[in-house]
């Protein structure tokens, strides 16, 4: 299978909103990115800036995305996603001279084949190498958090950081990156992403420091995803 990363343009808009509504749509207005805003991203990270917005295309086809931002903030400033993105529009936080990079959105189709995120990732390492940046950070979801409040009554603090007898997270999404990148939470974030309910509001911070092995990490997923990264010498192109 055939798949290749490409910076993002004006021409993915349309595959890049489809995939953003079915993966934030559910949470409401709140937690989706306008079109114009998305474009303004597109702007902001890879006509003005290095290109810090990227693609995995299959067969012409957007099947995931993720949006980064260099900044100046610290870990310990990266307290909610609305702080570290200035709620999303990058407008104060933004900084290329940052050796912080931060994951500010991720969305993959429902149906986008195994790896496809994974190969962002991949990207994104050999990126923030070539660029010198020593650590990306995200504010993730924790998705199962109510239902396991709920069901079991969980703390949510305790529930960041549960992990099953294999020292994955139990949370699928924080699997998700552990299985990935090989990296577990960090820090739980109280009110760290409001607009999901299914995380009571709360969120887990992913700090990866050591890019190195994380780019090991990826490399061997994407083996075993069975991906062909596509090789190209057309504009826009970033894959390996």
């Amino acid at each position: 299978m055939n798949m290749h990363v490409e910076y993002a343009g004006l021409a993915h808009l349309d595959g890049i909103m489809e995939i953003e509504a079915e993966t934030f749509g559910a949470l409401g207005a709140e937690a989706t990115a306008s079109r114009a805003l998305m474009a303004d991203r597109i702007d902001r990270c890879n006509i003005r800036g290095a290109g810090w917005f990227l693609v995995a295309v299959h067969e012409g086809v957007v099947m995931a995305y993720l949006v980064l931002q260099p900044t100046a903030l610290g870990v310990d400033e990266c307290v909610s996603w609305d702080v570290s993105t200035d709620r999303g529009t990058f407008a104060r936080t933004y900084d290329e001279e940052g050796t912080t990079v931060f994951g500010a959105s991720l969305g993959a189709r429902r149906a986008a084949p195994p790896g496809s995120t994974v190969m962002i990732f991949h990207q994104t390492l050999v990126l923030m190498l070539k660029r010198k940046k020593e650590r990306v950070i995200f504010c993730s979801r924790m998705p199962g958090l109510s239902n396991a409040m709920i069901k079991k009554g969980v703390d949510p603090e305790a529930y960041c950081f549960q992990v099953d007898d294999s020292g994955c997270p139990v949370d699928w999404l924080l699997g998700e990156f552990y299985e990935s990148l090989g990296v577990l939470p960090r820090r739980f974030l109280p009110n760290g992403y409001p607009p999901d309910a299914d995380s009571a509001g709360h969120g887990a911070q992913i700090v990866l420091e050591d890019l190195h092995h994380a780019l090991e990490t990826t490399a061997t997923r994407i083996y075993q995803s069975g991906i062909v990264c596509g090789r190209s010498r057309r504009k826009g192109k970033v894959s390996q």
